[in-house]
């Protein structure tokens, strides 16, 4: 509210619901100057199937319980394949003036 940024948000597992995250970027597939900000923790597999089937820029702000669950799951997030280009933001904070 405070940075004036329109958003939606959406739910849906890149393991488990793929045709459902692809349902949402074809939705935007058209659209200029959309962002894409993905939360997701764990084997983070949103973020790079995001990135890889869209034209818009993509940001990963992965959650983490504490810094132990951060140090074993980062690596999921920062390591995206060829043609798959994610930027990760840890701060939500950040995330949002990278949008801006």
């Amino acid at each position: 509210d405070v940075l004036k940024i329109t958003s939606k948000s959406y739910a849906a597992s890149a393991h488990k619901q793929p045709l459902e995250v692809l349902k949402v970027l074809e939705t935007y597939a058209s659209v200029k100057n959309v962002v894409y900000i993905t939360i997701a923790g764990l084997s983070n597999a949103l973020s790079g199937f995001v990135a890889a089937n869209s034209t818009h820029v993509t940001i990963a702000c992965p959650p983490f319980k504490d810094n132990a669950d951060m140090m074993v799951n980062i690596h999921s997030t920062l390591q995206m394949p060829p043609k798959a280009p994610v930027l990760t933001v840890l701060n939500p904070e950040n995330c949002a003036l990278c949008c801006k």
